[in-house]
């Protein structure tokens, strides 16, 4: 489960490790309800490159802080490999 830090109504960085069937942009759209986030959450997180949609379990992912701009577009329900 999510263990999320909020400061000023924000989310603030934090490290996740994997469990067996997830996927980036549904733990991105979970954690930030926004799709304009998972650059920058693989730029912090370049090792997730080498991976492909479905991630194995135990690989460390470093969440950044959410952006404080308002969203572009936001994630209402599917993600663009899974439901979120």
């Amino acid at each position: 489960m999510w263990v999320i830090y909020c400061l000023a109504g924000g989310l603030m960085a934090f490290e996740y490790r994997t469990k067996d069937g997830d996927v980036l942009d549904k733990l991105c759209a979970q954690l930030y309800r926004r799709d304009d986030i998972m650059g920058r959450v693989l730029d912090a997180n370049q090792h997730l490159l080498g991976y492909g949609c479905v991630l194995p379990r135990g690989i460390k992912i470093v969440f950044p802080d959410a952006p404080t701009s308002a969203p572009q577009t936001t994630i209402i329900g599917n993600g663009l490999w899974g439901k979120a």
